[in-house]
């Protein structure tokens, strides 16, 4: 990340600290806004290398939403991929495994079967089913990830 990138997120995550006060002490603690608060502080900290902060963030995300959403929302399915990728930098691949599997599980329902991100959900399950030593499993994802991509 570039110095002028750095320096950008960091104001930006002043400002999100600032309505993430502002919504803690006037909102209820499963208001779906804080949600989107934890969502954006997650990811700002994510880019900022700032894993363990942002997996805190992403998992208070993830609370409310699951309280406020229906189960196979696709907002849900962004949220599981989220942190599944901070559990994969973390080296966590169980627990990313999961959690690209929910993400799986609920875009296949709501979304095309030749959706562009479907394509990225199962390469990012390939990867992971490839780190585990599962390698069938993951040349099948990466299979149905490169016959989604022939055709976009």
């Amino acid at each position: 990340m570039t110095n002028s990138n750095s320096i950008q997120k960091k104001k930006a995550l002043k400002f999100y600290k600032k309505f993430e006060s502002i919504w803690e002490n006037n909102l209820s603690s499963d208001h779906p806004y804080l949600a989107i608060i934890y969502d954006h502080l997650g990811s700002l900290y994510n880019d900022l290398n700032e894993k363990k902060k942002a997996l805190e963030l992403y998992e208070k995300c993830k609370n409310i939403s699951e309280k406020v959403l229906n189960s196979d929302h696709p907002d849900l399915a962004t949220i599981y991929s989220n942190l599944g990728n901070v559990y994969k930098d973390l080296n966590e691949k169980k627990k990313a495994l999961e959690l690209y599997e929910k993400c799986k599980n609920i875009s296949e329902k709501v979304l095309n079967s030749d959706h562009p991100n479907l394509a990225s959900i199962y390469n990012n399950l390939g990867i992971i089913y490839k780190d585990l030593n599962e390698k069938k499993k993951a040349l099948e994802l990466y299979e149905k990830c490169k016959n989604i991509s022939e055709k976009v």
